[in-house]
C-alpha cells in the first residue's frame, strides 16, 4: 500500500470516528428533551361571531348539510332550537380566530328544480395566512428549545360551530346528510 492510500484511509477512518462521536452526542442531547404535549396557537384571539340568515317560510324550506361542518362542531352537529332566535331566521354561531378566518353565509337558490325547497344555506370562510401567528409563537418555541423541551404546535382557525333556529321555524329548515 503506498503512502497516499494510507493517508486517504486514515482521513476516512478519522471522518467516520468524528461522525460517530457527533451522532452519539446529538442522540444523548435530544434524548434529554421533554415533550410538553400539544399547543394550539392563536387560541387567545378566538371570538364568537353570529351570522343570521333570514328566510321566508312561505317560499319553502331551506336545506343545510351538517356533514361539512362536523369537524368543527364535534362528532354530531345538531340544529338547536332557540326561542331567542327570531322566526324565519337561521343563526350560525362560529368561534374562530379572526386573524385566520372570516366566516360568511352563502345561499344558493333553487329556481325550478325543487319547488318545496328555496335553496341551500352554506357557511363558508375566507382563510388568511398563518405566518403572523407562527411569528408570534416563535419566541415561545425558541424558549422551549433552550429549556430542553418541545411541543406539537397546530393552528385552529375555527373552533366551534353551532346552528340555531326558532322552534316555530324548525319545520322549514331541512337539516340532513
Amino acid at each position: 500500500m503506498c503512502r497516499i492510500q494510507k493517508i486517504l484511509l486514515g482521513t476516512f477512518l478519522a471522518g467516520v470516528l468524528i461522525s460517530g462521536i457527533g451522532t452519539g452526542t446529538a442522540i444523548a442531547e435530544y434524548s434529554s428533551f421533554t415533550y410538553l404535549g400539544e399547543r394550539v396557537l392563536g387560541q387567545d384571539k378566538m371570538t364568537t361571531t353570529s351570522l343570521d340568515y333570514t328566510f321566508f317560510p312561505e317560499k319553502g324550506a331551506i336545506r343545510i348539510f351538517p356533514s361539512q361542518y362536523s369537524y368543527y362542531g364535534g362528532d354530531v352537529l345538531e340544529l338547536l332550537e332557540d326561542p331567542s332566535v327570531p322566526e324565519g331566521t337561521v343563526r350560525f354561531e362560529i368561534t374562530c380566530n379572526p386573524d385566520l378566518a372570516e366566516p360568511f353565509l352563502n345561499f344558493t337558490e333553487f329556481e325550478e328544480e325543487m319547488p318545496a325547497i328555496q335553496g341551500v344555506l352554506d357557511l363558508n370562510w375566507r382563510s388568511y395566512t398563518s405566518f403572523p401567528v407562527w411569528m408570534e409563537a416563535k419566541d415561545q418555541m425558541i424558549e422551549d428549545l433552550k429549556n430542553k423541551s418541545f411541543a406539537s404546535y397546530r393552528l385552529e382557525a375555527i373552533e366551534n360551530i353551532s346552528i340555531k333556529v326558532n322552534p316555530a321555524s324548525r319545520e322549514f329548515v331541512l337539516f340532513e346528510e
